[in-house]
């Protein structure tokens, strides 16, 4: 994770000229915006436009992500309304993960000032207690935003499985990118400088999620095995035809029957017979003498 976040800056360094060229809008409309809370004597015009940013900044924001998103994917269209779908999910999420990242600082806020200690004590200490709760979860789930612009929106099963990285490592994401955009939150003074300064170190983040989604790839569906492969079925081979022999009915063996097995009658009507025969051919005996 340390050399993710290491090319995170230095992709940061390298594309620094396209990153300002498409956050000038963004800037001008910041610095526009502090202009107004500064100045003393302010038109009905120009106070209704600072109230139009209010919702105006959020919207161009989230397309400046889009257009460097789809620069540094290669995406020949770059504008960020091409996909209506994706602008808006991009938009609630932007939102979502915000009141995710600073809940937790009003939560600590609110049970460090009852237990007794002083605004700004509780504050600092909220801010902290935060790094190891709100801005660990905002550095896990920001990788969604790639993945919306690339249409790859995972199942919650699936982005856990891709995000599950060790918390020393989320951590260590927290800290070193995300707690430099915190710190110079409050240290920078000048608001037209701090304004600035926190608008572009933003895109740090982008370049991150960049790095992180072109090093890991989503969870897919597990690969069949062999047995649940399902072949296509092969058209059947048209065989030549061939001479279809009908082999010859055999006739019944006639069982040969023996003397001693033939049935009663004809052994005796037989023996009948041979008795008259040798009756007829018997010779008659002489008569004898008185």
């Amino acid at each position: 994770m340390f050399k993710l976040i290491l090319d995170s800056y230095k992709m940061f360094l390298r594309s620094f000229p396209v990153i300002l060229l498409f956050a000038i809008p963004l800037l001008l409309l910041s610095v526009f915006s502090i202009w107004i809370e500064s100045s003393e004597t302010v038109t009905r015009q120009t106070l209704y436009f600072y109230y139009a940013l209010f919702i105006l900044l959020p919207l161009v924001s989230v397309a400046t992500d889009i257009c460097l998103y789809r620069r540094f994917f290669n995406y020949s269209i770059i504008n960020p309304l091409c996909s209506l779908k994706a602008y808006f999910l991009y938009l609630l999420t932007q939102l979502a993960l915000g009141l995710v990242a600073s809940a937790p600082i009003i939560l600590f806020r609110y049970i460090l000032i009852a237990v007794g200690m002083s605004s700004l004590s509780s504050f600092i200490v909220a801010l902290v207690l935060n790094m190891f709760v709100g801005i660990y979860l905002l550095a896990r789930f920001s990788i969604l935003f790639p993945l919306i612009i690339q249409n790859k929106v995972p199942s919650l099963k699936s982005f856990s499985q891709y995000t599950a990285r060790s918390y020393k490592e989320w951590m260590s994401v927290a800290f070193l990118l995300y707690m430099p955009y915190v710190v110079f939150n409050y240290v920078i003074t000048n608001p037209v400088l701090n304004i600035l300064v926190v608008n572009l170190f933003a895109f740090v983040f982008v370049c991150f999620n960049i790095k992180y989604v072109n090093t890991f790839r989503l969870p897919t569906a597990k690969a069949a095995t062999a047995a649940d492969i399902v072949l296509p079925a092969t058209p059947a081979v048209k065989a030549e035809a061939t001479p279809v022999v009908h082999k010859e009915k055999k006739k019944p063996a006639v069982k040969k029957t023996t003397a001693a097995q033939s049935s009663p009658r004809k052994t005796a009507a037989k023996s009948a017979s041979v008795s008259k025969t040798a009756t007829a051919k018997a010779p008659k005996a002489p008569a004898k003498k008185a």
